[in-house]
């Protein structure tokens, strides 16, 4: 009996909490400020505001870029149909791509007026117009730069030479450098095949295929050509991890496509890379790597 005495009495303690909790309470239901787009331009910045949020010069050149990729007057997420102007959608890339921040940084709300789907939403689809109308300028566009490359490697050498390094001016022939990057993934095929009770698993090559044992991670990789203006020469990619750089450097051809470039000059410039290119080409242990 005393036990039950005390059952009911939890009870009704609870019930009244319970009724307590479910009491509408106004206060509470105060609607959130909605965040509204503040539809910025370029013009709408000033020219220290250019400099510090887009690390460019001026306006004149934003809108150059803007110009230049050709951007659409609208752009359309396909999905959730929010709607950029083609000054936001560049504003914005440039942005994310000039600070070291995330979707949901307070600085989006501020400077543009977007929360983090918004933000997500417009970066997609500048990445999406640069890499389905301009990729070209990275993968396959080293005409642009051949006839640069005599200066190239003079800014190289001189370099080398204001830090100690001297090295004869005829017989110095680096003009860029050359190295893999690395990009860890989850583990690809580790869910079922298909949707439903009793689906099959993925079949565990999948894994293996994307896994580097060295590394001991699952990912992808790219192989790249750097000059010392800071630009791209050439781009090779995406490959599994599995690859080694020598099997990159075999599928790029950049090694066939360098000997060819190289017959417009009086010597055979190089490319600069580490110990991972040895046997290709190395003179004297230096892991150069070079077309001749």
């Amino acid at each position: 009996m005393k036990y039950f005495y005390f059952v009911l009495l939890y009870m009704c303690k609870f019930s009244n909490e319970y009724i307590a909790l479910m009491t509408p309470h106004p206060e509470l239901y105060v609607k959130l400020p909605s965040i509204m787009s503040k539809h910025r331009s370029i013009d709408s910045f000033t020219d220290s505001e250019i400099v510090s949020y887009f690390r460019f010069r001026s306006k004149s050149q934003l809108h150059a870029l803007c110009e230049g990729f050709q951007f659409p007057a609208a752009m359309y997420d396909s999905i959730s149909r929010h709607k950029f102007s083609s000054e936001e959608v560049l504003l914005v890339g440039l942005y994310r791509m000039s600070h070291t921040n995330r979707y949901d940084d307070g600085a989006y709300r501020e400077i543009f007026g977007f929360d983090f789907q918004r933000v997500s939403k417009c970066f997609k689809l500048f990445l999406l117009h640069l890499c389905n109308n301009w990729d070209y300028l990275i993968r396959d566009h080293m005409d642009f730069w051949i006839p640069y490359i005599p200066s190239y490697s003079e800014a190289i050498r001189t370099k080398c030479e204001n830090i100690g390094c001297t090295f004869d001016v005829n017989s110095f022939r680096i003009f860029g450098f050359i190295d893999n990057t690395m990009n860890a993934t989850c583990r690809p095929g580790g869910g079922p095949a298909r949707d439903g009770p009793g689906a099959p698993r993925n079949d565990k090559d999948i894994e293996t295929a994307f896994y580097n044992g060295w590394k001991k991670i699952h990912g992808l990789k790219w192989q790249t050509a750097d000059l010392p203006c800071g630009m791209i020469f050439h781009a090779f990619g995406p490959a599994t991890v599995r690859r080694n750089d020598l099997w990159m450097l075999g599928e790029s051809e950049l090694d066939d496509k360098l000997r060819v470039y190289m017959r417009n000059f009086d010597k055979n410039y190089i490319l600069y890379g580490d110990s991972a290119y040895a046997g290709n080409g190395l003179t004297n242990g230096k892991k150069i790597f070079r077309a001749e």
